[in-house]
């Protein structure tokens, strides 16, 4: 919620939020800095009573996807139940989580209600570029005209909504987070060489693997951080070159699987990875780590994608790395390609199970 609030302060203009916004958190120990860093007033675990005491016609629902159900089926069934014995207007819900799906929020609180699922990206600038990359949405029901209106205009602050499918939604996450891992890649291999007294600068391998997929993708983005083949020399290049296609190949066979638009994962693959290795490129250790805790929610599916690329496809990359001077067949290009096309199955698997 605090990477989106530039969307809720430039709507209501900073001087009206005292008085027309709230919120609420768990984290106590934060709670008087959340305060002075908003300018709203913010409520210690108290959802019902923060909205009773709003009364607020556009809800930012944006708990962790492990308690969201729960949190629909109480706290928000109890408030929506207030607003109709009240007799006032109902809310819209934005919804953060990627799950629960838009029929639990309307199974609990009503066939009259307005929830759009809202995934916001986390990266807002790389090397000091401001990115244009849109949230994903999606509505399982049509939202009239008006509201669906007001809902752009909300979101053109932070590079506007691109909507897709509710059916689509978790495929196109789980792509994307088999792209977002890649900068840990990058650190974690810096880190391997360095222990086989092979040192090279984490950079110089996001470099090389982006100049190398730009290559083959006959891809290129003018505003970025220039990058170079001649980064990394050795025989070190013939293992991120392979590296660079199975993970191209392997999110692009997931994405068949999932029957995702050929053209729409092509695109969307083409331009993620490209992103995320010029991320890698551009920024600090520490901006790649917060980026990390920053995005993946506790117990989210970018947590999963984390989770599974470090114990199983970085120990399998370890291995090759430890030792350079053999071949990079097939065989093993494949097997990498299918763990990172598997890894976004479990991804969409986990994101599946929290949807129940």
């Amino acid at each position: 919620m605090e990477e989106v609030f530039p969307c809720i302060s430039e709507t209501v203009g900073k001087q009206n939020l005292p008085t027309q916004v709230n919120a609420t958190t768990a984290d106590e120990a934060d709670l008087k800095g959340k305060r002075e860093r908003f300018g709203i007033e913010v409520i210690l675990s108290d959802n019902l009573a923060a909205l009773k005491a709003m009364e607020p016609d556009l809800i930012f629902f944006a708990p962790p996807p492990s308690v969201a159900p729960k949190l629909i089926e109480t706290e928000l069934r109890a408030y929506f139940d207030y607003v109709r014995e009240n007799k006032l207007t109902l809310p819209d819900i934005f919804a953060f989580p990627p799950v629960p799906a838009g029929k639990v929020y309307y199974q609990h609180l009503g066939e009259d209600i307005n929830v759009m699922r809202i995934i916001p990206s986390a990266l807002k600038s790389i090397g000091g570029v401001t990115m244009s990359t849109p949230a994903l949405a999606t509505a399982e029901k049509p939202w009239p005209k008006e509201l669906h209106e007001r809902t752009h205009r909300i979101w053109a602050v932070q590079n506007g909504l691109s909507e897709l499918p509710s059916e689509m939604l978790l495929s196109v996450l789980a792509a994307g987070i088999m792209s977002t891992v890649t900068p840990e890649m990058t650190l974690d291999m810096a880190d391997i060489l360095k222990r086989q007294n092979s040192p090279i600068n984490y950079q110089d391998l996001a470099s090389y693997m982006r100049a190398r997929h730009q290559q083959v993708r006959n891809f290129s983005r003018e505003e970025s951080l220039s990058c170079s083949l001649d980064a990394v020399t050795g025989p070190l290049c013939q293992v991120l070159d392979a590296i660079v296609g199975a993970w191209f190949a392997g999110i692009l066979d997931f994405a068949s699987q999932a029957k995702l638009p050929d053209r729409l994962a092509e695109v969307m693959v083409t331009n993620t990875l490209d992103t995320m290795l010029w991320f890698a490129q551009a920024e600090p250790p520490e901006a790649i780590k917060r980026h990390s805790e920053v995005s993946a929610t506790k117990g989210g599916v970018l947590e999963k994608g984390l989770m599974v690329y470090q114990e199983v496809i970085s120990p399998f990359i370890e291995k090759k790395l430890a030792s350079l001077t053999a071949p990079v067949d097939d065989h093993w290009r494949n097997q990498l390609s299918e763990l990172v096309s598997q890894g976004a199955k479990t991804v969409l698997e986990h994101g599946k199970m929290l949807d129940n």
